[in-house]
């Protein structure tokens, strides 16, 4: 049975390695054989995940300069 990851779990993440869980989340959905219930709580990991990694390059000063905030 796998674990729901939540927000507050990605907090102390670095950047590569929100990308790195990622990747290794998407790679057991693509090989593993998983029960309706282990997929459902790796789909909502991985949109938390997205949203952690979209909500930090939102904050970025990068992305505010490119939307015109900066």
């Amino acid at each position: 049975m796998h674990m729901l990851i939540t927000i507050n779990d990605l907090k102390p993440l670095t950047d590569a390695e929100l990308e790195r869980l990622e990747a290794q989340l998407r790679h057991i959905l693509d090989t593993h054989v998983l029960t309706t219930d282990d997929r459902i709580t790796i789909i909502a990991s991985l949109v938390n995940i997205r949203q952690e990694i979209d909500r930090r390059a939102a904050l970025s000063p990068a992305y505010r300069h490119d939307i015109g905030m900066a």
